[in-house]
């Protein structure tokens, strides 16, 4: 039986009445979990509660954590702006649909979230008019025209008011035109509808069973429709007392054991009412319906893995069986074929006269060349004259030079077994050669008996043989399963799994972003004070974070060289197979404040100052195993490390006894000389640094990519990058062209406003006398220039006079509170956006934990002493696997990355280096999706021994 999906109008019935506890609730926050499924977060000062819904299939409360999308979507967005802090005033069924109607807030502020729970399902957004302010998925009913849209009108009047039962009428006419064999609840289904589950319990509550049909019920169709009325009543009052009051909840289930002996449970159902047909023995019990329903969602995922384990378990035994029951019958019909021979061996050498007889007939008949046909015919004309040894010729093949004769074992005739029943002596058809006399014959059958017998053997051997193969398989099979399910229970994925990653042959955490979602919620949440931003000017690059360890100062040089071949291969220049440069910035340097007069679209983030560019980075991957070692193992290790650094510890020491007294003079000489190199070269900076505020040489800024924009703020270098989705909104092409269109006017006006004040306030500020001065001095020297000539002037400055221009500016810019009241609003998406963070307040925070003791944890290269919990496939740049012990190299190639994470999985297992429980670990990683999401894209493994068997 198949789990159920979706609310009945019962269940439907009793959710409601779970949820109107929370009336008077405000509402904290709005999640979706997916495109179809949303949260909606409720508080009180002494309570919390989240109601879930998804769309076409179920409503309800929810205790459990439920995995939420790294960023609402636009409709969760819709839903915070109208119903977030507003008070759940109103809970109800749309009349008697499968409609919840959820209204917040009162008067003409009210707004309702309606959910349909039927056929596709919908999610709607409504004023207090119910006018449609947002809707999941636009429609057009099919029956009745209406247009479920934006800015129309959600028809809650059309709902149906009342369950309508049969009447005697329709039900006599419906029962009177049905089959006798049709079952009653099939009958009853379309006619009263409250679900099949109450139509059974009616069923069972009135002594019937629940698959009666209609011919069993009763005789004549008026017992028929009397004892289905008492079936339609019974259904009437169960749904009548679900409806008025709150209701317990019940989950039917079933268990099956599994070979290891473990139980296994699979839920099946849940219902408002402990119904008749459900045992007490395979039913669970809770204090709400609502209680129910979220056990039975949260199990729903962990109980199809263990069904698909049982499955597996269930087949490889079956292929065992099987294979046990085909060498089984390979052997007994062996043993019939060496009966029958040795019987037919012993019936000719019985029947000799006979046979030697009809040989000679018909020996003699081809000797006269008489036709094959008519030898036949003679054959069968002296049999019907009773001659006997014609008569035992049934079958004449002459093409092959044989007969076959139909003969009994005269020696059998008239003897009984040990029970006294006569001995089976069935006529038996024999093959004679006429080239062979019947001693021959009888040889000849006996020397196949032999063969046989040997074919027998052979096939036991055999038979032996695959059987162990297969059992050998059936085993590794169910412990794959065995482990599989263990680590789905108890494995907790790490927080960067959901990342790009590797561990640094410094120990440190390297994450990048998988798409541009991933880039941008990097950079907003993941990014620390000390940590590294690395990134490269190629289209596609991740946005990559070093993690460096708290007080942990400098990133060291070859991790930053590791993530900046990560950010060059998570790029279109992997596809492309051309080398590229990476560069890095601190996390000071990246920010989310636009330069002045401009403002950052989603995605987008402002990089400050000076770029450190890294050499070109080579395209070369390896794809490695990690292994989860336990807490002991952890310790063994740590002691080991420990014991390690105090024996070098104890022989520098000794050493440096034995060095003479001149030795550490010379050394104290060395560092003197180091320490005034380091004072020359802080001297020398400071003149570098002089060079470089020299304003009559500007440097020429070259942009090195078309991807990035950048500029000056004074003295200040910066660029844009956009590592985020390119349409966050779900707008067309044509709405975020014309939307850009508006932001940029809007902008050119503001700005425009801004100069005119400017000027107003220096026309109308009294000019001081080097000003006046200043002014005359100008006239003089341009009173005879005209615009055309100074446009001349001012392009052939070019740079230098812009700079000049901006450097006079800059210092002299400060806002007033009246310009700060006019400057250029922040368009209302990004606005949006950056409320993202301060609204998802139950984010995961798992960065925030302690990743030297996890990475710790972590081991490429296990040992037989370690005890290992899991393995996980690490893909890095090659150099950061050189200690690992199971490893291959990865470059841009034509191969598809499922087939490459399959192959270098199966040169691990092949490979024979490891312990059992490495070998199961590894099996365990067949299969799984996980292992090739990391690899860059189209590749080549490289290893040894790669395709050997």
């Amino acid at each position: 039986s198949r789990m159920k999906n979706r609310y009945t109008t019962l269940d439907v019935v009793a959710a409601v009445h779970d949820l109107k506890q929370y009336i008077g609730m405000r509402v904290n926050n709005v999640y979706d979990v997916n495109s179809k499924t949303y949260l909606i977060k409720l508080q009180k000062p002494d309570k919390k509660a989240v109601i879930m819904f998804e769309s076409g299939l179920h409503i309800l409360s929810t205790g459990h954590a439920w995995e939420k999308s790294q960023f609402p979507s636009s409709f969760s967005m819709k839903l915070r702006k109208h119903i977030k802090n507003r008070r759940l005033e109103c809970v109800d069924q749309v009349g008697v649909d499968r409609v919840v109607d959820l209204a917040f807030a009162c008067d003409e502020a009210r707004v309702h979230v309606i959910v349909e729970l039927y056929d596709r399902g919908n999610i709607l957004l409504t004023d207090h008019d119910y006018t449609i302010l947002n809707i999941l998925r636009p429609r057009t009913d099919k029956d009745t025209d209406v247009k479920f849209a934006v800015r129309n009108r959600y028809p809650v009047e059309n709902a149906r008011t009342e369950t309508s039962l049969p009447s005697d009428d329709q039900l006599t006419e419906a029962v009177a035109a049905a089959a006798a064999n049709v079952q009653a609840r099939r009958l009853l289904s379309p006619m009263v509808p409250v679900g099949a589950a109450l139509i059974e319990h009616s069923l069972v509550a009135n002594s019937h069973p629940k698959d009666i049909n209609m011919n069993t019920l009763g005789v004549t169709v008026e017992e028929r429709v009397r004892k289905l009325r008492s079936v339609i009543d019974e259904c009437s009052k169960v749904y009548q007392r679900i409806h008025e009051s709150p209701c317990q909840g019940f989950i039917t289930f079933k268990t099956e054991q599994s070979l290891s002996g473990d139980t296994v449970e699979s839920f099946i159902d849940y219902h408002p009412f402990h119904f008749a047909q459900c045992s007490d023995d395979t039913t669970k019990k809770f204090d709400s319906f609502s209680e129910a329903v979220d056990e039975f969602l949260s199990k729903m995922t962990t109980q199809k893995a263990d069904q698909r384990a049982l499955n597996i378990e269930k087949e490889a035994m079956k292929k065992l069986e099987n294979v046990k029951k085909d060498q089984e019958e390979r052997v007994v019909e062996l043993d019939k074929s060496q009966e029958k021979l040795k019987r037919i061996a012993d019936i000719i050498i019985h029947n000799k006269e006979v046979v030697e007889r009809a040989r000679e007939v018909v020996l003699s008949a081809l000797a006269h060349q008489l036709s094959w046909d008519r030898i036949g015919d003679m054959c069968r004309e002296a049999a019907r004259q009773g001659d006997l040894v014609a008569s035992k010729i049934v079958q004449l093949k002459l093409d092959t030079n044989h007969i076959i004769m139909r003969l009994t074992d005269p020696y059998l005739e008239g003897i009984d077994d040990e029970e006294g029943e006569e001995v089976e002596n069935e006529p038996v058809d024999v093959p004679i050669d006429l080239a062979l006399n019947a001693f021959q014959n009888s040889k000849k059958l006996f020397e196949a008996k032999k063969a046989a017998g040997k074919k027998k053997e052979k096939t036991i051997q055999s038979s032996i043989k695959a059987l162990k193969n297969a059992e050998a398989k059936a085993k590794a099979t169910l412990e794959t399963v065995r482990v599989c399910k263990d680590l789905a229970k108890t494995r907790k994925p790490m927080w960067f799994e959901k990342f790009l990653w590797f561990v640094s042959r410094d120990g440190l955490i390297v994450v990048a972003g998988r798409d541009a979602q991933q880039n941008e919620l990097l950079v907003k949440k993941y990014l620390r004070t000390d940590d590294v931003y690395v990134h490269a000017d190629v289209r596609g690059a991740a946005s990559v974070v070093i993690r460096n360890v708290p007080g942990g100062g400098e990133i060291p040089p070859k991790t930053l060289t590791e993530a900046a071949q990560m950010a060059v291969c998570y790029s279109n220049a992997w596809d492309a197979k051309v080398v590229a440069s990476a560069w890095w910035v601190n996390k000071s340097q990246v920010s989310r404040t636009a330069p002045t007069g401009e403002y950052l679209t989603p995605g987008s983030f402002m990089i400050r100052g000076k770029k450190n560019f890294m050499p070109a980075s080579q395209l070369i991957m390896g794809l490695g195993i990690l292994f989860k070692l336990d807490e002991e193992s952890v310790e063994r290790r740590r002691e080991e490390r420990r014991r390690k650094e105090e024996e070098r510890g104890t022989g520098e020491t000794e050493k440096k006894e034995k060095q003479p007294e001149e030795e550490e003079m010379e050394g104290e000489e060395v560092e003197v000389e180091e320490s005034e190199g380091e004072g020359e070269e802080e001297n020398g900076d400071e003149k570098k640094d002089g060079e470089e505020g020299d304003e009559d040489f500007p440097d020429v800024q070259v942009p090195l990519s078309s991807l990035s924009v950048g500029g000056k703020t004074g003295e200040e270098e910066y660029s844009i990058i956009n590592v985020g989705p390119a349409q966050r909104s779900g707008l067309s092409q044509k709405e975020m062209a014309e939307r850009r269109e508006r932001e940029k006017i809007e902008k050119e006006k503001m700005e425009k406003e801004r100069k005119d004040k400017e000027k107003e306030a220096k026309a109308s500020k009294p000019r001081t006398k080097r000003e006046k001065h200043k002014m005359e001095k100008i006239k003089q020297k341009y009173g005879d220039q005209d615009e055309e000539e100074r446009e001349l002037r001012m392009m052939a400055l070019g740079s230098r006079g812009k700079k000049v221009e901006e450097k006079k500016e800059e210092p002299k810019r400060e806002e007033t509170k009246e310009e700060k009241v006019e400057r250029p609003q922040r368009p209302p998406r990004e606005e949006k956006e950056k409320k993202i963070e301060e609204e998802d307040d139950d984010e995961e925070k798992e960065e925030n934990s302690d990743e030297a003791n996890l990475l710790e944890t972590l081991t490429g290269d296990p040992t037989p002493e370690d005890t290992l919990l899991y393995a996980v496939v690490s893909v890095a740049p090659y150099q950061v696997l050189s200690d690992y012990k199971y490893k291959v190299k990865l470059i841009p190639g034509t191969g598809k990355r499922g087939k490459a994470a399959k192959s270098a999985i199966d040169l691990f297992m092949r490979s024979k280096k490891g312990t059992p429980r490495e070998e199961s670990l590894l099996k365990a990683l067949v299969g799984d999706e996980a292992s090739a999401r990391n690899i860059p894209g189209k590749v080549k493994v490289s290893a040894p021994n790669l395709h050997a068997k």
